[in-house]
């Protein structure tokens, strides 16, 4: 037996280092999102840029009536297409280089409770986001009506399904998201 407790100071230094072990997946996952996000935004104002050069966005002269609001709306579509498209296909390569986050960290699989879960997962999502807004309607309601007024303007132009597409791909791409962390 050891008498002057060294037996018990190594056994509280191990379990220290393991419980530092433990975070390694987490921070390593939070970085590797960072890294996913950093790319994906590069990634889809570069798609805009392009659209700006072959849709002549800044072209002088006259324009019909919504011309640039039906721009700005597909512009943000090919920004938000860029945008999901990347983040799905380098979520889907870190996954295969990273196998340890594959399982633990990121968690690519179909939920337990399957689409019942994903329709939940939304139903959160908008309940959600929708308390949030509210908050913020009730501190200052010029806020909200200034930081809406675009998406309304793009949604009367003629770009508006692209617009819905990009909020259809957002909103599913947010629930998958959700439900991977806050259900199991």
């Amino acid at each position: 037996m050891d008498h002057n407790g060294s037996g018990a100071i190594k056994d509280q230094k191990r379990s220290a280092l393991e419980r530092l072990r433990a975070w390694v997946p987490a921070v390593a996952a939070l970085l590797l999102t960072a890294v996913i996000i950093m790319l994906a935004v590069i990634a889809g104002q570069s798609l805009a840029s392009l659209f700006d050069v072959a849709a002549d966005y800044g072209a002088p002269g006259a324009h019909p009536p919504g011309h640039f609001e039906a721009l700005s709306a597909k512009r943000l579509g090919a920004f938000f297409a860029g945008f999901q498209g990347s983040v799905v296909v380098l979520t889907l390569t870190a996954a295969s280089l990273i196998p340890s986050l594959r399982g633990s960290a990121l968690a690519l699989g179909w939920p337990k409770g399957g689409l019942r879960t994903l329709a939940l997962s939304v139903i959160g999502l908008l309940a959600i986001s929708g308390a949030i807004a509210s908050l913020i309607y009730l501190l200052d309601p010029s806020t909200l009506a200034h930081d809406l007024l675009p998406f309304i303007q793009m949604a009367r132009s003629d770009g508006w399904w692209i617009l819905l597409l990009a909020g259809f791909l957002i909103a599913s791409i947010r629930s998958a998201a959700h439900e991977t962390c806050c259900l199991f």
